[in-house]
């Protein structure tokens, strides 16, 4: 059977025929299988990174992830709540295994995505008279101090997608406050005439592109109604779950369009000078297209530390076995580019584990990812690596939280 850690995972003769492993954040120091009913169980390992949960009938990679996920979450929960252990997960859309049964037999999947980190430099405009002279710039007015930065540098600094939203909001209703100060009129009256008067002065379509003409309602309900009102309070029906995927990504979207109001209005009313210069999403595709669509998947044993020096003449890839490899426009996204790599059990035979994958062209060694702990694969009928490039612009507001 296939193990992780020496737990079982994909196993094309168990009655689980899917399921997933994720990191943890911290240590586990306990030995505890928890099961969520007779489906679904989870387990976790004191000598393992990873939690284990092993389900039934997920057919597909996206729903073998998505179940796993939350059955893990309530593990976690009934764990937590019994005085056992406090865990979380880490960078699960970033980096696991997966595995599920389909016409190919039993599949066993690896995720991984790599940030690619860009600092654009700042543009300095220089401006000349008609002999030449350069024209001195207009002085800037200076930074006005507000509490409201303390929320936003908060939420820049948290792991936690919730917690960074919240704090968010925070810096943003702070800031418009500042800019009508509140007199103990009903909260949503009050904020629908803040934003007014904040528009008047900087038009907050400059960030924000509504669907019809009322600006200030679309934020109003978009950002207040449906996502600040939904994690700050937990009422059936009305709430957003922490950990929950498909609210991960509407709270997500959500801090992405809070985030420029809040700088919109800070540089306005604040003269906070936030820095710019970004990689555009057609610039990047431009680049990983061109790089990575003709590139070759390579699996190998070692999952030693990766090193900047390592080539495909080192020991870590002694051994390696080339993977069918293709692009994964399906899966791939605006600032995040997939490739994924095939091969089945039979080819795999020069390896007795599975380590480590790399991202090769023209024998050079591109990106490495490697495995936290030992991984066996006898059990399995397909093993698939699906690695990513994902866009991470450092002079924009944080994005990517890996709680």
């Amino acid at each position: 059977m296939a193990t992780l850690a020496n737990v079982q995972i994909a196993e094309k003769n168990s009655a689980f025929d899917s399921g997933a492993a994720y990191l943890l954040t911290q240590k586990c120091d306990i030995d505890r299988i928890i099961t969520i009913s007779a489906d679904r169980e989870v387990e976790v390992c004191k000598n393992s990174p990873y939690v284990v949960a092993r389900i039934k009938g997920a057919t597909n990679a996206t729903d073998a992830f998505n179940e796993s996920h939350e059955v893990v979450q309530q593990a976690f929960d009934l764990l937590s709540a019994q005085g056992e252990a406090h865990l979380t997960t880490r960078n699960t859309q970033d980096e696991s295994l997966i595995w599920w049964r389909g016409p190919s037999g039993q599949v066993l999947r690896f995720i991984s995505v790599s940030n690619m980190s860009v600092t654009i430099g700042l543009a300095k405009l220089v401006i000349t008279d008609k002999n030449g002279n350069v024209v001195p710039p207009t002085p800037q007015p200076e930074t006005i101090y507000h509490e409201s930065l303390r929320y936003f540098r908060l939420s820049q600094v948290t792991d936690d997608l919730f917690d960074a939203f919240r704090n968010m909001y925070l810096a943003f209703e702070s800031l418009l406050e500042y800019i009508s100060p509140y007199k103990g009129e009903r909260e949503g009256t009050w904020l629908k005439n803040a934003l007014a008067i904040a528009n008047s002065k900087a038009p907050l379509t400059r960030t924000f592109k509504p669907t019809t003409s009322n600006v200030v309602d679309e934020i109003f309900s978009q950002i207040y109604v449906d996502i600040r009102c939904a994690i700050f309070h937990s009422k059936t029906g009305s709430h957003l779950v922490p950990q929950n995927l498909s609210d991960r990504k509407k709270v997500a979207e959500g801090l992405r369009i809070l985030a420029r109001l809040v700088m919109l209005l800070a540089e306005e009313y604040l003269h906070v000078r936030f820095p710019t210069g970004v990689l555009t999403y057609d610039g990047f595709n431009l680049m990983t297209k061109s790089v990575f669509q003709t590139s070759t998947i390579l699996v190998a044993e070692s999952n030693t530390t990766f090193d900047k020096a390592d080539t495909l003449d080192s020991p870590a890839y002694k051994g390696a076995v080339a993977m069918k490899t293709e692009p994964a426009l399906d899966l791939s996204e605006p600032g995040l580019y997939f490739i994924i790599g095939s091969i089945g059990s039979a080819d795999l035979c020069p390896l007795t584990k599975i380590g480590r994958f790399g991202i090769t062209k023209n024998d050079k060694l591109l990106t490495d990812s490697t495995i936290e702990a030992e991984l066996k694969y006898s059990g399995i009928d397909l093993l698939e690596a699906q690695l990513g490039v994902q866009l991470r612009n450092v002079r924009e507001p944080k994005r990517l939280y890996s709680g």
